[in-house]
């Protein structure tokens, strides 16, 4: 806590709701989590350092209460981890999601190149 303590139960729980984000994440990442209270209102913050090829992530939430602050900065980070993890995986899989060449769109009012190319060879030879 930042201006404070947090109790032995507060300070469980985050640290067993932090345990299950590592498991999204590769290598040892540190992960950290900030909490403050002003004016009745509890604001959460948590920032995790991964591997060195992977960007900062950083959520954070404000809340009466304290559980509920904690739990809404779990469920942002875990859902920016798992897109990271997904970006990750399809990137190294290649499944195809890329756009690349392919064939143009069949329109029948434009003739392909080919055609075009082969309609001139012809008028050169006289056909």
């Amino acid at each position: 806590m930042r201006h404070g303590n947090l109790s032995n139960e507060i300070e469980a729980m985050i640290k067993e709701k932090v345990a299950r984000l590592e498991k999204l994440l590769l290598g040892a990442p540190r992960i950290e989590v900030i909490v403050d209270r002003a004016h009745e209102r509890y604001r959460c913050e948590m920032i995790v350092h991964a591997t060195s090829r992977d960007a900062l992530k950083i959520a954070h939430d404000e809340h009466e209460d304290l559980r509920a602050t904690v739990d809404q900065v779990v469920d942002k980070m875990g859902r920016q981890l798992i897109k990271l993890r997904e970006r990750r995986r399809d990137h190294h899989r290649g499944d195809g999601k890329r756009p690349g060449p392919g064939p143009a769109p069949a329109d029948d009012e434009e003739p392909t190149y080919e055609q075009i190319v082969k309609d001139k060879s012809d008028d050169r030879r006289g056909k």
